[in-house]
């Protein structure tokens, strides 16, 4: 299985000789990493997580559960990004 641990894969290639200076110069994670960290990333990602990480990406919506989004997004000013986008449907009478 392929690393997903970009933190992990620039390690390695700090490394090569290559060209050092377009490398970015890594710092010790904020924090204590646990045990288990190269696991946690390496997991399969589900569908439905890639889906949410796609809305996350294309329309600029916080990336975690519905009440810390509805939070963060309240708090920086981010409403929008969680209503659908266009303009509402005509109810019909």
């Amino acid at each position: 299985m392929a690393d997903r641990n970009a933190y992990a894969a620039l390690a390695c290639l700090s490394w090569l000789s290559w060209d050092r200076a377009c490398l970015p110069e890594l710092t010790q994670p904020p924090g204590n990493l646990p045990d288990d960290w190269l696991d946690i990333v390496n997991c399969p990602v589900t569908d439905e997580e890639l889906s949410d990480l796609d809305n996350c990406v294309r329309r600029g919506v916080p990336f975690g559960n519905e009440t810390w989004a509805k939070h963060f997004a309240a708090k920086h000013g981010l409403e929008s990004t969680l209503r659908p986008k266009g303009r509402p449907r005509k109810h019909e009478m």
